[in-house]
Formats: structure tokens, C-alpha cells, sequence
């Protein structure tokens, strides 16, 4: 990044793809850690749910759901596997925005998104795109537990539900 600095200046950085390899590897990481957090959390709540009923069937108003309290620790465990869901699902375009960050103009024709992925798959291999997925996983994981428990608490704070109301 520095390199990069140095050689094209503080713009340098958004030029040349470097800002739409940002824009690609980010909304896809966004949708799908949003959709997987709303999907295990459905899925916690359904179980929760199904064990709160009665073992004996005939106790069981089968009409009726049983309200399931919202648990904290079920929403830092149902974001932090979001998160690991969205980095794993999106780390090769992290790579691909990586490159393109740190790369310089120096030497050549800058690269685009598509060229630098090209040249990374042609020169390294497809592992390539796994390189740094521990690292992020380390980063993404408690972030995003921690992102979801606080968002969570704020919209009860708030007074927000989901009916709208």
C-alpha cells in the first residue's frame, strides 16, 4: 500500500479497479453474511421453538407456537457464522482487491478486476484465492458475533420488531 502511495499518490489506491474490486468483493460479502444471519437465526428460533413443546403430543396445542425468548448469545453465535460464511464465500475476490491495492503502475498497463484475477489463477493456481483465509477468518469472525449481538440489543433498546410496529 505504501509502494502504491508513493508511486500514484493517495488516489492511487481507487484507480485502475482497485476501487471496483472493493465494491465487488464488499456487497457480496454484505448480502451474504445478511442472508446467512437471517437464515440461522430462523433456523435457531424453529429449534428453540420445536423443543419447547411437550414431549407428550397430546399436551401439545398444535396451533399454537410457543413464544421462544430471544437469546443474546444466539445472535453473537448465529453472526459470527455469518461473517465466517461471508469471508469464506468471498475471499478470492480479497485477494483479487488485494493485488490490485498494492499493485503499482510501474512496468506496465495498470490491471483490471477480471486481468488481475486471470493472471493470479495462471500464475498461482485456484489455492491462490484461499491465500489469507485464515487471517480474515480470525478478523471476521468475532467481528461480526460482536456486530450482531450489539445491532441486536440496539434494535430492542430501539424498540424495533419485526412486525413493523
Amino acid at each position: 500500500m505504501l509502494q502504491s502511495w508513493r508511486a500514484d499518490g493517495p488516489l492511487g489506491l481507487f484507480d485502475a479497479g482497485k476501487l471496483s474490486s472493493q465494491i465487488i468483493r464488499d456487497v457480496p460479502y454484505a448480502i451474504l453474511t445478511l442472508v446467512s444471519y437471517e437464515v440461522l437465526q430462523l433456523l435457531i428460533h424453529r429449534f428453540r421453538a420445536t423443543a419447547a413443546f411437550s414431549s407428550d403430543p397430546a399436551e401439545d396445542d398444535k396451533t399454537r407456537r410457543p413464544k421462544v425468548p430471544r437469546r443474546k448469545l444466539d445472535d453473537a453465535l448465529c453472526g459470527s457464522l455469518a461473517g465466517g460464511i461471508g469471508s469464506l464465500l468471498t475471499n478470492p475476490m480479497d485477494v483479487v482487491k488485494t493485488r490490485l491495492m498494492t499493485s503499482t503502475k510501474a512496468g506496465g498497463s495498470p490491471q483490471t478486476v477480471w486481468s488481475s484475477a486471470m493472471s493470479i489463477l495462471r500464475d498461482e493456481g485456484p489455492t491462490a484465492f484461499l491465500i489469507g483465509t485464515p487471517a480474515r477468518l480470525m478478523h471476521k469472525i468475532p467481528a461480526n458475533g460482536l456486530f450482531f449481538l450489539f445491532y441486536e440489543l440496539f434494535r430492542t433498546m430501539l424498540g424495533v420488531n419485526d412486525t413493523g410496529n
